[in-house]
């Protein structure tokens, strides 16, 4: 199967991500295409995780006449609650290397940040799975720990996440209020500081929904 069929498939599904009458969705016929089992991960540098973060802004600078980082205020500060999670981490035998290519690493590899693997996967016969709510999950690898530091029902996600710095995780998100936001969260101090953009915007963001098909498909 074509893996251009994911990107439509995703758009044909787009309510899933926002509605809350709904736990999950399957969509048929989404097989797990062979060629995108070996996926290789490469350590990130600072020229990536600001590249993360430029692409984030362009995609919103492209829908909204001035869009900048400089119009984000301070909302508050908060102390991060871990939690234990049950997502399954890159050293396990039964971790689905698709979602390798998804993952952000701090810079020695020794850490990183998943905010796909609980938003959406495959069942047993390779269909897509595409849920409503969000676990951001902090994965030690040095010390086989996964920890849940924030879930998200339906009316908040994550888009992108990356390491600013081994202490400070950067989470770029988005809500039904249309209202971009970002946080960056202190893993050592477990505090998180929040910005939110001024203003309402008028249009619902998909990047999040367009990121994870541009890396399918970046895999063709």
């Amino acid at each position: 199967m074509k893996l251009n069929k994911i990107a439509i498939l995703f758009l044909l599904t787009g309510l899933v991500w926002s509605c809350d009458t709904k736990k999950e969705e399957s969509i048929d016929d989404v097989k797990l295409p062979e060629e995108m089992i070996e996926v290789e991960t490469e350590k990130p540098s600072r020229a990536y995780t600001l590249e993360k973060q430029n692409n984030w802004v362009d995609y919103y600078s492209q829908n909204v006449k001035g869009f900048s980082l400089n119009n984000f205020v301070k909302d508050e500060s908060f102390k991060i609650v871990r939690n234990e999670s049950n997502i399954t981490p890159i050293w396990s035998k039964d971790f689905k290397p698709v979602y390798k290519q998804f993952l952000a690493f701090n810079a020695d590899s020794t850490k990183y940040i998943d905010i796909d693997s609980y938003k959406w996967g495959f069942d047993d016969q390779g269909e897509l799975i595409v849920g409503p709510d969000q676990e951001i999950v902090l994965v030690d690898v040095a010390n086989k720990k996964t920890e849940r530091i924030l879930f998200y029902g339906p009316s908040f996600w994550v888009e992108e996440a990356y390491f600013k710095n081994d202490s400070i995780v950067v989470l770029l998100e988005n809500s039904t209020d249309n209202k971009p936001a970002y946080q960056e969260i202190n893993i050592n101090q477990n505090k998180s500081d929040y910005y939110i953009y001024k203003d309402e915007l008028e249009f619902q963001s998909e990047y999040l929904k367009d990121r994870v098909t541009e890396i399918y498909n970046s895999r063709m």
